[in-house]
């Protein structure tokens, strides 16, 4: 920020009009304002809070005691200031709310406080905003301060410095914090925190894990770990060694096994030697067993021998036999085949009678029997076949009359044949233009259907956009009222707070305020008290009434633009026609 130009009017113990212009004595890039007690030094820079503001530090901020008591009735009170502001320059000219005669009759009238903010542009001065809140928000959004902050900051009141320097930690902070860019040393001290607890929390899993380790090793050589080494000591104390107790067990450990080999050696050897023993037992006691079993054998084919006796007789007179075995067995084989023969020689009588014609059998006959037999056999397949055609006859003459009826409906069905050919022609002509317009037509639908959705999503945006606007409105007018209430809070605290300040003046004393060693209208309040808590909470409520008026603006902005990108995409038509297309 830098100014240029500086002018009051009727502005605290200015009667007239005064200008500074800063250019032409800060062309060293520095400037003093000097004067004795009371000569306004203090007033030209609350003059520049008030232009940027609209408010002074301290008690000095009542707005309706900002014109001078020394003013003609005529002049109003007024300040203008020329900036350079975020890269732009602008004329901020504001007006507090101030009494002033009447132009017809008696008594005076109420006018209403102004502001006015024009950029300089090659043209000339562009008008920015006339309206009070617009033009605030547009030069605090490019202050980037309050004007609490912009008064501890860069203009320092009288008696302000002090209490900057007895502010608490926090308040302190979050000023720094926003004058300067230090989030990159937060972000590194974020980083190193967790950093640190990130090696905390792997120092402690590593102590876990090497007491684990060292549990299981004490468990393993049955010794006890020392106290120095328990887990919320591993690492923590430089004498307490985990390697040297490691060592030790580990030396211990070898020693017993070499003691615990040298002896498992000894065991090996006499097991062996028991191994020879036993295997030497077991051959023995298996030998005495077969001894035993050939013992009880002999004693058992001793006693069948008496048996065996009359066994071998039998065996010698079946050996003697053995010649006329195969005689007896010819001799019954014989004997059948008579009988079989004898059998067969019946049949064949009976089945001469039935077909001799009584005549007596001879070769001759035989033979001509024999042939007549075989030509019949050979007439057998066609007397098969002939009686096959007789069954299928009436089948065969019911399908030769099936067959003429479709015959004639089939030459009934060829006269009218070329009509639906003709028209099958023109229905493939027609499916085949169709199928051609048919991904232009998908096309359209898809782009109608498209539209359609846009065209309803946008009506249900515009409904949700009158309902964000009334709620916007709603938002601004309850921060409006809050700033009033903040404005008559305040403005009753200063006039309780000047009342106490003018109880402690005395004639030729100066005034702690501006100075002045005369005081010819000490203030007095008669209302009601205001402290410091409830300026605060009202403060506090106009800030949640301002974020909560920003967010309802945001949302209607947001509604805004998603209500003109789904027109854009819906198109000029209706969402009847969409639906009728789609």
């Amino acid at each position: 920020m830098r100014l240029h130009s500086l002018s009051l009017t009727a502005f605290g113990p200015f009667a007239g009009t005064e200008t500074v212009d800063v250019d032409a004595v800060a062309r060293d890039g520095l400037f003093l304002l000097w004067g004795p007690t009371g000569a306004g030094k203090t007033t030209l820079l609350d003059a520049v809070v008030y232009a940027l503001y609209g408010t002074v530090p301290g008690a000095r901020g009542e707005e309706k005691r900002l014109r001078s008591d020394h003013a003609d009735a005529a002049i109003r009170t007024e300040v203008s200031c020329e900036l350079t502001l975020a890269g732009e320059r602008l004329l901020v000219v504001r007006r507090p709310e101030q009494s002033r005669p009447k132009k017809r009759g008696t008594g005076e009238t109420t006018e209403q406080a102004r502001l006015t903010v024009q950029r300089w542009d090659d043209a000339g001065w562009l008008p920015v905003s006339t309206r009070i809140d617009e033009g605030s928000e547009y030069l605090r959004a490019r202050l980037g301060l309050s004007a609490e902050q912009f008064c501890q900051v860069v203009l320092l009141p009288q008696g302000d410095f002090a209490r900057f320097l007895r502010a608490e930690p926090e308040d302190r902070a979050r000023l720094l914090r926003t004058l300067f860019d230090v989030g990159r040393f937060a972000r590194a001290e974020e980083w190193l925190a967790a950093e640190r607890r990130a090696a905390e929390e792997s120092l402690r899993a590593d102590r876990h894990r090497i007491s684990t380790l060292l549990h299981r090793v004490a468990q393993i050589a049955d010794v006890e770990v020392p106290e120095e080494l328990a887990p919320e000591l591993v690492g923590a104390q430089p004498g307490a060694s985990v390697d040297a107790w490691v060592t030790a067990v580990r030396t211990g450990a070898a020693g017993d096994l070499i003691r615990a080999a040298t002896s498992a050696e000894a065991a090996a050897a006499e097991s062996a030697r028991a191994d020879e023993e036993l295997a030497a037992a077991r051959g023995l006691a298996d030998r005495h067993a077969r001894r035993d079993r050939a013992r009880q054998e002999l004693a058992r084919l001793t006693a069948e021998e008496e048996q065996l006796v009359l066994l071998r007789a039998r065996a010698d007179a079946g050996r003697r036999a053995e010649a006329l075995r195969d005689v007896l067995e010819t001799a019954g084989r014989t004997a059948l085949a008579a009988e079989a023969a004898t059998a067969a020689l019946d049949a064949a009588h009976i089945a001469w009678a039935q077909v001799g014609q009584n005549r007596d059998a001879d070769t001759l006959l035989a033979r001509e029997l024999r042939d007549q037999a075989a030509a019949a056999r050979a007439l057998i397949p066609e007397a098969d076949r002939a009686a096959g055609l007789a069954r299928e006859l009436p089948r065969l003459t019911r399908a030769v009359e099936a067959l003429t009826a479709r015959c004639g409906k089939g030459a009934r069905e060829v006269a009218v044949w070329p009509e639906r050919v003709a028209e099958a022609q023109r229905r493939l002509d027609a499916a085949l233009a169709a199928a051609a317009r048919l991904p232009g037509l998908t096309a359209v639908a898809d782009a109608a259907g498209t539209a359609l959705d846009a065209a309803t999503r946008a009506e249900r945006v515009a409904a949700d956009l009158d309902a964000a606007r009334a709620a916007a409105e709603t938002a601004r007018s309850a921060w409006l009222d809050a700033r009033e209430t903040l404005v008559e809070m305040r403005t009753a605290r200063l006039d309780g707070m000047a009342a106490e300040l003018a109880a402690g003046l005395a004639s030729g004393v100066d005034c702690p305020v501006c100075g002045a060693t005369e005081h010819p209208r000490p203030a007095t309040h008669d209302g009601p008290r205001v402290s410091a808590d409830d300026e605060e909470r009202a403060r506090e409520a106009v800030d949640a009434a301002e974020e909560r008026a920003t967010a309802a603006r945001r949302a209607v902005e947001e509604r805004e633009r998603e209500r003109a990108v789904l027109r854009g995409r819906a198109g000029e038509l209706a969402p009847a026609e969409l639906a009728a297309r789609a």
